[in-house]
């Protein structure tokens, strides 16, 4: 099994987390440690995904301006 879904599973066992944001917040940590930075242009960048680096950004902006 992939990190990425043993995060996600861990993360919507969390009362009141959604699972849209448990899969983005595995996502985050996974390309966070791939990256090694903490500028999220550079984090979007190595995201997994078949999304836009941009939408990617704008998702991770939206998720921690509500966080």
């Amino acid at each position: 099994m992939c990190l990425i879904t043993k995060l996600t599973k861990i993360f919507n066992s969390v009362p009141g987390r959604n699972k849209a944001g448990a899969a983005l917040l595995s996502c985050f940590i996974v390309a966070l440690l791939k990256a090694r930075t903490v500028c999220l242009a550079k984090i979007a960048v190595v995201m997994p995904g078949s999304a836009k680096t941009d939408s990617k950004y704008k998702r991770l902006q939206r998720f921690f301006f509500r966080f």
